[in-house]
């Protein structure tokens, strides 16, 4: 807010998970009095989930086409322009062999995650907000909705439990969604507040992300009013009672 005496300490660490979220907060928290945290964490925990590519005869051929020749590459990329999707639209249709199990696995430890960080905000008297997180999808019909919508979710889910299969492209927004309803759901259960950082970057997304997950200064214009909104609140009501 303009005019108001907040320090803001950006603690993300690029590339860091839930993990380092937990240990970054315990780390910071030790050295610094923190009135208000926000807690953000998605894509980069994708990785953690075992997946098996499924390289047919003809992605093979995709892939040496791919990384040999540039004509075909342009011809990709004007394809995808065409009919109206991301230029790496072509990317990201492989299909990737996943056990739902291990994605149930994959968001039962994020939540775990996600309750350790609110009993360790309340234990240090630190008002913990729970965000979701935006990503630019390579398939232009996933990047119109929001991910943790319940026909979202329920479309990819009944997908993957018939094929035992999706693309890379929908992977993406399957695992997305559940991280972020799991970060939404925590909100709800220890009554803190939640900041739909999805829903601010979800319109315009070509003109406003950097690249897949990061988004450029006009996105972060629109990130940084609405979590002002959500934020000063608590900040403000902290300074009160001090």
């Amino acid at each position: 807010k303009r005019g108001a005496a907040v320090e803001v300490i950006n603690a993300g660490v690029s590339g860091s998970n839930i993990h380092g979220v937990l240990t970054d907060v315990i780390r910071l928290t030790n050295h610094v009095k923190v009135d208000a945290a926000v807690i953000t964490s998605g894509y980069n925990n994708h990785p953690l989930l075992p997946i098996v590519r499924k390289y047919t005869a003809l992605r093979r051929l995709d892939f040496y086409l791919y990384n040999g020749s540039l004509l075909y590459v342009m011809l990709k990329e004007r394809l995808a322009k065409l009919g109206g999707e991301p230029l790496d639209y072509g990317l990201y249709g492989q299909p990737v062999k996943v056990d739902p199990d291990d994605v149930e696995w994959l968001v039962q430890m994020y939540k775990k995650r996600l309750d350790q960080i609110a009993q360790l905000c309340a234990e240090r008297h630190i008002r913990v907000v729970y965000a979701s997180e935006a990503e630019r999808f390579f398939r232009a019909d996933l990047n119109a909705r929001s991910s943790q919508s319940p026909d979202a979710i329920g479309t990819l889910e009944a997908e993957l439990a018939r094929d035992g299969q999706l693309t890379i492209a929908e992977l993406e927004a399957y695992l997305q969604g559940r991280l972020n309803r799991a970060a939404r759901e925590a909100a709800e259960a220890h009554e803190a507040p939640f900041f739909d950082g999805e829903q601010a970057l979800l319109t315009d997304k070509a003109h406003i992300f950097a690249d897949q997950i990061h988004p450029n200064e006009i996105g972060a214009a629109r990130l940084a009013v609405g979590l002002a909104d959500t934020v000063w609140p608590l900040v403000n009501a902290a300074g009160a009672a001090q």
